[in-house]
């Protein structure tokens, strides 16, 4: 099978690799600052393809991204990198790979893509990403579930403390705004922690601030894997991205808070794990979304969709 190109844009940086196989043979990271303009982003974003050396025998394009596209295919408002609003990738980093299918999807379906061909789950997985911000997606029948943008729409909205903080969303007490990277990095930074990694780090070496917000990130984690199992009916529940590097003290918690406030039924036996494929799902992810592409692309009477 041909190697695709995958990229990954995150909140701090840009991550590019040449897949083959289903194993990353080479790979690169650059820096992405939060507030870069338009010019500079799409900049950015072509670098970082760039820099892999693109094949004449790559396959196709996957993209993932932390947010959503409108009809036309352009990035809509709403994420945390103002700088790629109204973006086209296909306008953008056509050029580099031309004549080849670009797959965009969000990152956390294509996080849940890779996890579900990971553990090779057949049944129904919700896989939850926690990184800068928050949001799950669902796999059913070996494919992400579409209920709004390419997703679960935005799932890391869900309300779990009506007298929480303010969310960038502009809600109130949103999983994001409680258990996510910068929910943590604006807790911890009253008490000297300069991100949410640092944090995690504490509390694994037992700092007990530390350990009392990832603590409390963890119980809202429990109470928004309450309300989504009981509208998903998952097997199991995967948890990926950066906040996942927390482990059991993240996951006990909110197993136990789970288990206190969703429907028995639902919960009781829920199985809620690490993901297997740590920081590359969404990369991995995005690998997959561009075989598919490539496959239909080749199929007579089918063409990608980007």
């Amino acid at each position: 099978m041909a190697a695709v190109v995958a990229l990954d844009i995150g909140g701090s940086g840009i991550r590019a690799a040449r897949v083959q196989d289903g194993e990353i043979v080479r790979r690169t990271r650059l820096e992405l600052i939060p507030g870069t303009a338009p010019a500079q982003a799409a900049e950015t974003l072509r670098a970082a393809l760039g820099s892999l050396e693109p094949s004449p025998t790559d396959g196709a394009l996957g993209v993932a991204f932390p947010g959503f596209l409108d009809g036309a295919g352009r990035v809509l408002p709403g994420i945390y990198l103002p700088g790629f609003v109204g973006m086209d990738f296909l306008d953008t980093l056509g050029a580099l790979l031309p004549e080849r299918p670009i797959a965009v999807v969000p990152d956390v379906a294509a996080a849940a893509s890779a996890e579900a061909a990971a553990t090779g789950c057949t049944g129904r997985l919700l896989c939850v990403c926690l990184g800068t911000g928050a949001n799950a997606a669902l796999v059913a029948d070996g494919a992400v579930v579409d209920l709004a943008a390419g997703c679960l729409g935005d799932a890391g909205h869900v309300v779990v403390d009506p007298e929480g903080p303010t969310c960038t969303c502009g809600g109130r007490g949103c999983l994001e705004a409680t258990c996510s990277g910068r929910a943590l990095a604006r807790d911890g930074t009253p008490l000297g922690f300069v991100d949410a990694a640092a944090v995690c780090e504490a509390a694994r070496a037992e700092d007990r601030r530390a350990a009392h917000l990832v603590e409390r990130a963890g119980r809202a984690l429990g109470r928004a894997l309450a309300s989504w199992s009981a509208m998903t009916f998952p097997d199991v529940v995967l948890v990926t991205g950066g906040l996942s590097l927390a482990g059991e003290l993240l996951l006990t918690p909110a197993r136990n808070e789970m288990r206190r406030v969703g429907p028995p039924e639902i919960v009781a036996g829920l199985d809620v794990q690490i993901g297997r494929c740590g920081a590359d799902a969404a990369l991995l992810g995005a690998a997959i979304e561009a075989h598919r592409a490539q496959q239909a692309k080749s199929t007579p009477g089918q063409e990608a969709v980007a």
